[in-house]
């Protein structure tokens, strides 16, 4: 492979949307806080439970999420690169794409399994 694919460019590019995309929707719930019990929040069974927890899970997980996504956005971005610019063989490539996608959907479980752990340790006996 002497040139650069046109397809690996577009493909790290995709890459890069889904961080892209978390952290704008991520950055939205912690900073606007949204109102109680509004469709365009963090919802689960104990956020729902009171204002305070309500509130409690927009902050923490929109906040861990936002910065999670920054250091996925830095990563992917990286792989990107690398990929391109070392002209890795396709399924390299591909494999490498998809392993980012992987920690691309890890990050957002990860981020909503710990803001559970939170609601449960300060919000379940009130």
């Amino acid at each position: 492979m002497n040139e650069i694919s046109t397809d690996y460019i577009i493909c790290g590019i995709c890459m890069l949307l889904e961080p892209i995309t978390v952290m704008i929707v991520a950055g939205l719930i912690w900073r606007l806080q949204p109102k109680y019990m509004t469709e365009f929040a963090y919802k689960s069974k104990l956020a729902k439970k009171s204002p305070e927890s309500w509130a409690f899970a927009q902050i923490y997980f929109g906040k861990t999420t936002f910065f999670t996504h920054v250091v996925i956005l830095v990563l992917s971005a990286g792989v990107s690169v690398a990929g391109i610019l070392l002209r890795l063989e396709e399924n390299v490539f591909v494999w490498t794409v998809t392993g980012a996608a992987i920690l691309q959907t890890f990050g957002i479980l990860v981020n909503i399994l710990n803001t559970e752990h939170k609601l449960k340790k300060f919000f379940r006996s009130k």
